[in-house]
């Protein structure tokens, strides 16, 4: 039910990873380049071809369009009105150094009068570049005036390691705000291109997909646990912020902003209703209790506001100023960290320290091994020029707790291939050990051990075997996490043909699989590809085909006694 816009090169495809979900408003009939294919692919790619090539939100809503003029941006209240697009991702630059132009004025505006509205951007792959902030290369280069906005989300280049590339643009904005905003995987990223093939794509333009992608999974689940609500998009942006895996400096920086994506923990926090909302007039203030429990590692309170809209190239953007003081059971005050945004290397990246900020409309306190009891979030209207202002508190506490994320059990794996093992970890000082088990759980091999505390994933050549009882597990010291269920490994289906072809009938052929019972036929559907069949044997006839049609097959063997279920594979017409 999520519904996203893109606008870029031109039209997309022909590609099945589409089908059933793409409306396209472009010019051209054909493609002008594969940006635009790649950018899609990583957002709403269903995986149809190829079940390993699949993106972010596999089952939203895709209109494509143009970039010329933006229309996704400039028409997305009618958008929205008319087709239900909530989220868009845009891949593009426009101008350097992060200014506050017209089109930042024009899309804060947008978003604050639209609760329901969320814009994602590329922050750029000019890192290394000297835009006239004032440090030199390498810092205020973010290009794009509709990035440089406040309300938006501008998003960072990280490896699959986590590690920062260094062609991501970096902040801060022209007057001092932190950008990017946040952080995601936009390095050789394997997306659609035209006529049902795949390209590795890469920079901030695959990783502001890949984040709209995972705010419409947020989206999904905010749905499904609020009647089918549509979200205040400006809590999914408190919510992503807060929770995000911390990288670079510790708390926010001029290179990664809050840090990496981190969709478990946003949705935990979705789930466990822990935000609240309201307003503010001048100089009021309003306090909120939170509860923390005992063995806490670290409190995290985030106060967000989607602020009015600015005034193009003034000095500070800000309109509406409010600021966040958390208050211990003691009677402590915390304040929220404050970066300095002076312009000189060292100053940029310098670390976080706790002070009063009137530059940005984003502010978090962190309270490492905070006491357990009561503590109290007072937000000021410390300068409301335009009120009242709404804002949202969002607040999470990290304790020792290891989450295995992938796998989390149902996949299947294929011998000899490559994949990368990853979990999420809170509180935890000491190494890691991984482990797999061929028997769920009942006996365990180890894969590696004394991973730093700091790792959060590991590359697992999937050994030489054939099971559906495969379970990983991650430890550190007594805390433990393994997948929830077991999952598969198992080997593919190979050289499908088709022996016979006539006018209303098919017959496909492959090569069978050593232990498998039965397969599973597949064909493309309205959307994805459907189940249509089982066989025991290594051929299969579809009846009622018509010779004037493209169709799509794909087979997943299954094993004796439903021993195990392998990878679907690559689709063939």
């Amino acid at each position: 039910g999520v519904t996203v816009g893109i606008a870029d090169d031109g039209a997309i495809g022909p590609h099945i990873d589409f089908t059933g979900r793409l409306t396209q408003y472009t010019t051209n009939t054909l493609p002008i380049n594969t940006h635009g294919d790649m950018v899609a692919g990583i957002a709403v790619g269903s995986g149809n071809l190829n079940p390993t090539r699949i993106g972010a939100a596999y089952g939203a809503y895709l209109h494509m369009y143009s970039i010329t003029n933006y229309p996704h941006v400039t028409g997305a209240v009618a958008n929205y009105n008319s087709l239900g697009t909530t989220l868009t991702s845009t891949s593009y630059s426009e101008v350097n150094g992060g200014v506050y132009n017209s089109s930042a004025v024009t899309i804060d505006g947008q978003i604050q009068s639209n609760v329901q509205l969320m814009h994602v951007f590329s922050a750029g792959n000019a890192g290394t570049d000297d835009h006239g902030y004032g440090a030199g290369s390498g810092w205020g280069n973010i290009t794009g005036g509709y990035k440089a906005a406040k309300n938006v989300i501008a998003v960072g280049n990280l490896r699959n390691t986590d590690a920062l590339e260094s062609s991501s643009s970096r902040g801060p904005a022209k007057d001092g705000r932190i950008k990017p905003d946040i952080c995601a995987n936009g390095y050789n990223q394997m997306s659609t291109a035209p006529n049902n093939t795949y390209q590795t794509g890469g920079g901030t333009s695959a990783a502001s997909p890949s984040v709209m992608g995972t705010l419409a999974q947020i989206s999904h689940g905010y749905r499904a646990l609020n009647n089918n609500a549509v979200p205040p998009t400006a809590l999914l942006k408190a919510a992503i912020l807060n929770t995000a895996e911390d990288l670079g400096n510790p708390g926010p920086d001029f290179r990664f902003g809050w840090g990496r994506i981190n969709a478990l923990r946003a949705m935990e926090l979705l789930q466990n209703n822990r935000y609240v909302t309201g307003a503010l007039a001048v100089n009021d203030s309003i306090s909120h209790a939170i509860e923390v429990p005992a063995n806490v590692r670290q409190l995290r309170v985030m106060l967000y506001w989607a602020d009015r809209a600015g005034i193009a190239n003034a000095t500070r953007a800000l309109v509406n100023n409010l600021d966040l003081k958390v208050l211990t059971p003691s009677g402590a005050t915390q304040l929220p960290l404050k970066l300095n945004p002076s312009p000189n290397t060292a100053s940029l990246n310098s670390v976080a320290v706790p002070g009063l900020d009137s530059l940005n409309n984003v502010e978090q306190v962190r309270i490492n091994n905070p006491v357990a009891g009561t503590y109290t979030a007072r937000i000021m209207g410390q300068g409301i020029a335009l009120g009242p202002q709404v804002y949202w508190l969002v607040y999470e506490w990290h304790t020792d707790q290891i989450t295995m994320t992938y796998p989390m059990g149902g996949e299947s794996f294929v011998s000899g291939e490559t994949e990368i093992l990853r979990w999420d970890a809170t509180g935890n000082t000491g190494p890691f050990t991984l482990q797999w088990s061929s028997n769920n759980g009942q006996s365990w091999t180890t894969i590696a051990s004394n991973l730093t505390a700091s790792v959060r994933h590991y590359s697992w050549v999937v050994p030489s075997t054939t099971s559906g009882q495969i379970k990983i597990r991650v430890s550190s010291g007594s805390v433990v996490s393994e997948s929830a269920q077991p999952l598969n490994i198992s080997p593919l289906v190979t050289n499908i043909a088709f022996p016979t072809v006539c006018s209303t009938s098919l017959t496909l052929s492959w090569s069978a699989v050593t232990g498998a019972g039965r397969y599973i036929i597949h064909r493309l559907g309205a959307r994805f590809m459907d189940s249509i069949g089982t066989t025991t044997s290594t051929t299969f006839t579809v009846n009622g085909t018509n010779l004037s049609s493209e169709d799509w097959y794909a087979i997943t063997p299954v094993g004796t006694n439903n021993a195990w279920r392998g990878r679907r594979s690559i689709a063939v017409a």
